[in-house]
């Protein structure tokens, strides 16, 4: 069984790109203190560079879509209920067709009040 990383052991490859001249973008779970939920952010990881070029450091900034996730989640639910019933709809009315277009015509020799 694997331990879960923390948010450094996750984040340091990314650092390690960006002072490889690389730009980053990376979206991750935090690991929540005690008490606190877990948060849901993007880092956005740039080189620094000096006037002369050589990367000194890496510059960053964090956005936390724990909001957005947890919104994204609660539209998950309602979205599922709305594609089964679509779904289902369309089977019942699939079923129909296949039931009326399966009748043969001698089928329709006799009046459906009764009288043939």
């Amino acid at each position: 069984m694997r331990a879960k990383k923390s948010t450094a052991e996750k984040i340091e490859p990314a650092i390690k790109q960006a002072l490889d001249r690389e730009s980053v973008v990376l979206e991750l779970e935090t690991e929540a203190a005690t008490g606190e939920r877990q948060r849901f952010v993007r880092a956005v990881l740039s080189p620094l560079w000096d006037d002369d070029g050589a990367v000194t450091g890496v510059v960053g900034s964090v956005h936390d879509l724990s909001e957005v996730r947890q919104r994204e989640q609660q539209l998950q639910v309602p979205d599922r209920v709305l594609r089964l019933d679509i779904l289902l709809r369309v089977n019942a009315e699939e079923s129909r067709a296949v039931g009326v277009s399966g009748l043969q015509s001698s089928q329709w020799t006799t009046s459906p009040f009764g009288h043939g």
